[in-house]
């Protein structure tokens, strides 16, 4: 006979029971629901597209990785990003034919669980790492945890609480100072998209409702300052091409569960709606890899190694350059993605489009300060080209990642790297690595780890002729940034660990020109009004060329290309090329890029006013007659091509380049 007393506890019991099953009926919700599954099963078995050939490389790895010991799945810096949610949608997307499809999940729950036992945060611990457990957390308790014993359920959801406890406190400055200049950054992006996502999966299954409401708050406030610091509206993303791909890979994943959650959308920011548009710009010409500014490395292809972005922006603006960027970057070098999740969820079987019928070929980022000019793009499958890629930058320093390269200039042009970055390492983010003017040996004040500097593109006009920028670059020779100053953003903060380095100016104006190809080739021009003082000083106007290349110099400098033997002819309007000494080197980058050859210009001048004309040629295409002009007040060039065209070149010192 049941007494009334146990009674009463096997019907609470029972209720208990029902409501865990209820909550976990609610999963997945974060980037799909359960009735999106046939549609997306549907989609990724119809035998077209990369998503069907993702599907398989994903259900691949996923039987391999059942495999491995729970410290293998969630081991490394990652935590398990790379082998979590290839597990989770393996589980979810699986039909039941497949023998392995409970099995998925349950490798799962024992890896997170593993993860919440073995791993532990406090105060003093880096959000860079609680950013991959919570992104992995979050993902893998959507997916896989509905048949989880309760007893596993509740150990995610106390280490999720855990550590949306430590980000919110308040005295937490490692999180807390996310909100603030100079702090914003890739892992910024990483902490904002993560915490939003915890906050979010436990929406029903936490009763701390305030720790829940306070995270997305804070989540908010981090992602709005890198909003407005790290993204241009017109797209580009101020730590380069590597960084924007990296943090799109956490923050695509919360656009979509904060879409589902309230219907807010990060995604219809035209500073988010237009990134892929600026990546596009960032490729070299041959399409396989990007342009090295700031900290990207084109050696590392990072487009094909966060991946992210280049799926979802199909899905997410049915965007026909976003898979005109996944044949170039991932299907053509058939390198292995990162993220099959994102290829499987969102690759769509698009039309890949030229870029060029839809984009200009001048383009400013003006929060970038970042400058391009193509003469045109290819067709997806095409990976040779003589077509030009300029690149100029001066911008503010508004937060993150930074280099001494305020006025930093590239060229790639028929088929070879001519005048390059020399990419990212503690050396080569230094002047040291950039095509830059230096005086007395020194270039721009110290810069990196969130010490910046700043340039400033002060006017520009572009025309069907040619594109004309006039930027500002003294301030970073001379100073390091206002977000650097001691007590910024809170009292007590002390930067006077990067206050060295200062290479005081006068004036540092640089002007770029790009006259574009029309009757006859596109060509560059760099002038430089550039000053210390008043006192002559050893002046060395400075490029990097790829280490293959060959360089001579004679009446002009020649770089002869290593992949196809076209040239790049540089021409000294002033001053006389004979009153240059000039240094070839190896320059050392230390870095998976490789060296690059650099050579000096150098003379001892009061302003030296380096006026350098750059023609881009390959065999056969049209030449010309160059001579100098005698202008009032200041510098002049006639060219005289042999198809009856002139062009003349005018620096007057009142009106600038005209």
């Amino acid at each position: 006979m049941i007494t009334k007393k146990y009674l009463i506890i096997v019907i609470v019991l029972s209720i208990f029971v029902i409501t865990d099953k209820v909550k976990a009926a609610t999963h997945p919700n974060l980037l799909f629901s359960s009735n999106d599954i046939p549609t997306l099963q549907q989609k990724i078995n119809d035998g077209v597209g990369d998503d069907d050939r993702a599907w398989e490389e994903l259900i691949e790895h996923a039987n391999t990785i059942i495999g491995y010991e729970q410290a293998m799945l969630v081991m490394g810096s990652s935590f398990g990003m790379n082998n979590i949610p290839v597990l989770a949608i393996a589980h979810q997307l699986s039909d039941s034919s497949n023998p392995n499809k409970e099995i998925y999940a349950t490798k799962c729950q024992e890896a997170l669980v593993y993860l919440a036992n073995t791993y532990t945060t406090t105060k003093a611990d880096d959000p860079h790492n609680d950013s991959h457990r919570l992104y992995t957390l979050s993902l893998g308790f959507d997916m896989c945890f509905a048949n989880a014993s309760n007893e596993d359920r509740q150990k995610i959801i106390d280490e999720l609480e855990h550590y949306m406890t430590i980000a919110t406190d308040p005295w937490n400055y490692n999180w807390q100072l996310k909100k603030y200049e100079p702090y914003g950054n890739n892992g910024g992006v990483m902490a904002g998209s993560s915490l939003g996502l915890a906050s979010i999966v436990l929406r029903g299954e936490s009763s701390n409702i305030e720790l829940l409401d306070n995270s997305l708050k804070l989540s908010e406030e981090i992602l709005e300052l890198n909003l407005r610091t790290l993204f241009d509206e017109e797209g580009a993303y101020t730590e380069g091409v590597l960084y924007a791909s990296w943090a799109m890979r956490f923050f695509a994943p919360y656009i979509e569960a904060r879409v589902r959650y309230d219907g807010y959308d990060y995604g219809a920011l035209p500073q988010v709606s237009n990134i892929v548009n600026w990546l596009a710009y960032n490729l070299r010409p041959r399409g396989t890899d990007i342009n090295n500014l700031n900290d990207a490395l084109y050696s590392t292809m990072p487009l094909n190694l966060h991946n992210t972005v280049i799926d979802w922006a199909q899905t997410k603006y049915n965007s026909s350059i976003a898979e005109w960027l996944y044949k170039k970057a991932v299907q053509i070098t058939n390198w292995t993605r990162q993220d099959m999740m994102a290829t499987v969820l969102w690759n769509k079987n698009l039309t890949a489009v030229d870029p060029g019928t839809i984009l200009p070929n001048s383009k400013l980022f003006p929060h970038r300060g970042l400058y391009y000019y193509r003469t045109g793009w290819r067709n997806a499958e095409e990976t040779t080209t003589n077509d030009s890629v300029f690149s100029f930058y001066s911008g503010k320093f508004w937060s993150g990642h930074a280099q001494e390269d305020q006025g930093q200039f590239t060229l790639f042009s028929k088929g070879e790297s001519f005048i390059i970055d020399a990419g990212y390492s503690n050396t080569a983010k230094q002047s040291e690595g950039h095509n830059l003017v230096f005086i007395d040996n020194k270039g721009q004040h110290n810069a990196g780890a969130s010490i910046g500097t700043d340039g400033d593109i002060t006017h520009y006009l572009f025309n069907g002729f040619a594109d004309y920028i006039r930027s500002d670059n003294s301030a970073a020779y001379t100073t390091y940034s206002e977000y650097n100053n001691n007590d910024w953003p809170l009292k007590g903060a002390d930067w006077s660990w990067g206050h060295n380095g200062a290479n005081p100016v006068e004036k540092a104006d640089r002007y770029a020109l790009s006259v574009k190809k029309s009757e006859v080739g596109e060509y560059f021009i760099i002038f430089d009004d550039i000053q210390k003082n008043s006192a002559s000083h050893k002046y060395d106007w400075t490029i990097h060329t790829y280490p293959k290349n060959t360089i001579a110099t004679s009446d002009k400098i020649t770089i002869t290309g290593n992949s196809k033997g076209n040239t790049l002819e540089m021409y000294f309007v002033n001053p006389d090329i004979s009153k240059l000494n000039f240094t070839e080197s190896e320059y050392e980058t230390l870095n998976s890029d490789g060296n690059t050859k650099r050579l000096l210009s150098t003379i001892n001048a009061i302003n030296p006013e380096f006026f350098v004309l750059m023609f881009p040629k390959a065999s056969g295409e049209t030449d010309f007659n160059l001579s100098t002009l005698n202008v009032n007040n200041g510098l002049g060039a006639k060219l005289a091509w042999n198809n009856n065209y002139t062009d003349y070149i005018l620096y007057n010192k009142t009106n600038n380049i005209t």
